[in-house]
């Protein structure tokens, strides 16, 4: 049994559009045809060469053909566009216009104009279905789009699959997998930071060395009975445990016109809160400020850990878990959770700034099909625990354990004013949409389920099912550790997976400041 089959992990990502869903006109979905057709989709540089590496001080463009014949054209006035694969580049704000090429020949119009769209709150190539009706139905026209990329600040060497979503296309538009090279520190500064490190080596081996000298003599006796005491005591360990709920210190909602986190975005401002640790009460645990990459395996994992699914970062990374004893009783707890930096928001002025978000935990409950717990079965009795861990990164999600169920209530906020942010009213066609993903399915545990509190139907990858309650299953294999895969069962279950979108489930997000979704992991019931 893998890791990934013994607890539970939820990726949360807010996309503009969701992953595929409407937007201008409409997704093409299934028995439906595609509205134009994209060909010929390559990254190039300055001199239009494909390339397949770049760093920041290199210039890369997106180039593809935007086809589709005069009925197609007449028919929808424009596509949305959202790329994906990594936050490190970013479509262009300048308004382009291209003209066609129709019958081998090319033409001054009709144009496509590639906009920042106000009335989308995105990127989308928009045109007159006016200028179209002297074209035959069956003339196809045909666009060469060019696309210059801003490359954001390359900190570490990495890839990623860069693919691009159209409203009216069925399939993501693939660009190729894309190598980011970061600068090459010089000679003398690797030098000074080797000096550094080997100064702070030092200092940690001094310090150590008195800390051993006073340790008591009864300490090493008292080290055999830790594992024993650690579930009779409330234990914070850091400095960012709340005493009260980060919910109360928020204010009135505003209205704003743009929400998005972000992948690259970690909270320093990361502090936690649960009602029956602030109160007191014992078999409880808070761990914090987690930062070394490993698995959660072990109790020792637990408590130290970074998961390795979560997106990293090796100077802002840490996450927090609250652990609780297996015979524990959840009638009454709530954690809370507070970020100061999940993304951005667009104000009703276009003004874009910082967004945090407080997570809100309640109604949790025992898993169902196991009364000792799948989780840490290679552990002994005294060492297993029913947890649930959290990233600064809030892109990355919740990660939990031997926990059948939970109610998790998402509200975005302004980090400096403390305003829970609304997002303004939208009409059918423009939609924002909260993702959740990597719901697992086939598990010998039970399978992954997400749903909406407030009964809002979702939109579902292929290998998500929908029930009854509005309640939606993963029913694919995640393969989670990057390892090729196949067949319809299977999907990339982490970021940058070109089919992530197969295990993820979209809900379109009311007119409210807080989202109310239900988790859950148990077998069909």
């Amino acid at each position: 049994m893998t890791i990934r089959k013994i607890y539970s992990f939820f990726m949360i990502g807010l996309l503009l559009f969701g992953i595929g869903y409407p937007a201008t006109g409409a997704w093409a979905e299934e028995g439906q045809d595609d509205q134009f057709s994209i060909s010929e989709a390559r990254l190039t540089n300055e001199n239009t060469e494909t390339i397949e590496e770049v760093d920041a001080e290199k210039q890369i463009n997106a180039k593809f053909h935007l086809k589709m014949t005069g009925k197609q054209a007449r028919e929808n006035d424009g596509t949305v566009i959202a790329l994906s694969g990594t936050d490190s580049l970013t479509l262009p704000t300048k308004q382009t216009e291209f003209a066609p090429e129709i019958a081998g020949v090319k033409a001054d119009t009709p144009l496509v104009t590639f906009q920042v769209s106000d009335e989308l709150n995105g990127y989308a190539l928009k045109w007159d279905k006016e200028d179209f009706e002297s074209i035959a139905d069956d003339q196809e026209i045909d666009y060469e789009v060019t696309l210059p990329l801003t490359i954001q600040t390359i900190t570490e060497d990495f890839k990623a699959n860069i693919e691009m979503k159209f409203s009216g296309l069925k399939e993501n538009v693939k660009f190729g997998l894309l190598t980011f090279k970061a600068p090459v520190k010089s000679a003398n500064t690797e030098s000074e930071v080797k000096a550094t490190e080997k100064k702070l080596e030092a200092t940690k081996e001094e310090k150590q060395n008195s800390e051993e000298t006073e340790t008591d003599p009864k300490d090493e006796a008292d080290s055999d009975t830790d594992e024993k005491t650690e579930n009779n005591k409330s234990q914070k360990i850091g400095t960012k445990v709340l005493t009260n709920d980060p919910m109360d210190q928020l204010n009135d909602a505003i209205a704003v016109s743009q929400v998005g986190i972000k992948q690259n975005a970690f909270s320093s401002e990361f502090e936690i809160w649960s009602k029956d640790n602030s109160n007191n009460q014992t078999n409880i645990n808070i761990y914090e400020n987690k930062s070394s990459n490993g698995q959660l395996s072990s109790l020792s994992d637990l408590q130290n850990n970074y998961y390795d699914s979560y997106h990293k970062n090796a100077d802002e990374q840490k996450s927090s878990i609250v652990t609780y004893s297996m015979d524990y009783n959840f009638s009454g707890e709530e954690i809370g959770v507070y970020y100061g930096n999940v993304g951005l928001y667009t104000d009703l002025n276009h003004n874009v700034k910082t967004m945090g978000a407080v997570v809100k935990i309640t109604n949790i409950q025992d898993i169902d099909n196991d009364a000792n717990g799948p989780w840490g079965s290679g552990n002994t009795a005294a060492q297993r625990r029913k947890f649930i861990d959290f990233s600064n990164n809030l892109y990355s999600g919740v990660t939990y354990g031997n926990i059948g169920q939970f109610n998790i209530d998402i509200t975005f906020i302004d980090p400096e004013t403390k305003e829970r942010l609304q997002v303004a009213p939208q009409t059918e066609s423009i939609q924002s949409y909260l993702t959740f993903g990597s719901l697992n399915g086939d598990r010998e545990v039970g399978n992954e389920w997400v749903g909406s509190a407030e009964g809002v139907p979702g939109l579902p990858g292929k290998l998500v099912e929908k029930h009854e309650d509005n309640m939606y299953e993963g029913i694919g294999e995640g393969v989670w550790d990057g390892s090729s895969h196949s067949g319809d069962h299977q999907w990339g279950d982490y970021l940058g997976s070109v089919d992530f979108e197969d295990g993820a489930v979209s809900f379109p997000l009311l007119k409210t400041s807080t989202h109310k979704f239900i988790l859950k992991c148990r077998l069909y019931n």
